[in-house]
This record gives C-alpha cells, structure tokens and sequence, in this order.
C-alpha cells in the first residue's frame, strides 16, 4: 500500500490541522497553532470546522 506523499501545499506549520495556504487565503496565521480552535471566520464553528466543512461544500450545493 502506498503512502501520500505531502504535498507542498498541505504543508501545516502549526499543526492545527488547516494547511497553510488555506490559512493565509483565509486570513489566518499559518504560525498560530490555537486559531484552528478559534472562531474568526464564523461564530459557530471553529476555524478547523469551518476548513472541514469547505472540503466538502461542492458536495452539498445549496438551494439559495
């Protein structure tokens, strides 16, 4: 079985679990391992929730 290899991209200097240029496109601290935690982007999820939850949007179009 074979290993994903990261990518540069999916680098997370954090370790928060949000990578890195999801982080800076999204006006997060790509350094700062507690805004995964925090909720800047939207008051009822964190920012980690909110990361999650765009990976699988274009799953779940919305009705508006």
């Amino acid at each position: 079985r074979r290993q994903r290899q990261m990518c540069i991209r999916d680098r997370d200097s954090d370790k928060d679990g949000i990578p890195d240029e999801w982080e800076t496109a999204n006006g997060l601290n790509p350094n700062d391992g507690n805004d995964g935690n925090k909720y800047n982007l939207n008051k009822e999820y964190t920012n980690l929730e909110v990361y999650l939850n765009s990976l699988v949007n274009s799953l779940y179009p919305t009705n508006n």
